[in-house]
């Protein structure tokens, strides 16, 4: 059960217009509060779990921070490298996976996980996974 779940939680994100609705207007601004509440500095290290068509990733990189989102719909990582590569942001990288199994290879100076990503999946201890 758990896995039909899954997937149909993952055919609903694949599924989901994530251009232009009116929650996206806000990047600058996020991005602005959480370099201000972490005092975050450039060229640091910044996982975005979830990280969907890549805007947040892809406003932290025009900053000069290194980014790695990862997110388990392929279309959104295309899109995400696709935005990267017309914006000339060599200090993101995007990753077609399961933010819940992931494994880094390197320790990042940040770590989100915006919106919705933790408490989609079926479980509290799907969710924890991420953590």
């Amino acid at each position: 059960m758990i896995a039909t779940s899954d997937s149909v939680v993952k055919k609903a994100y694949s599924r989901m217009d994530l251009h232009n609705q009116s929650w996206t207007k806000n990047t600058i601004k996020e991005i602005d509060y959480i370099i201000k509440k972490t005092d975050l500095q450039p060229s640091t290290l910044v996982y975005d779990l979830g990280c969907g068509n890549g805007r947040h990733s892809l406003e932290f990189a025009s900053r000069n921070f290194e980014v790695i989102g990862i997110d388990y719909i392929g279309s959104n990582i295309d899109h995400a490298k696709k935005k990267a590569n017309e914006l000339s942001l060599t200090k993101v990288n995007f990753i077609e996976a399961d933010c819940r199994t992931y494994t880094n290879n390197r320790e990042g100076n940040l770590v989100i996980s915006l919106y919705d990503v933790i408490g989609t999946f079926t479980s509290d201890e799907e969710n924890l996974k991420i953590i």
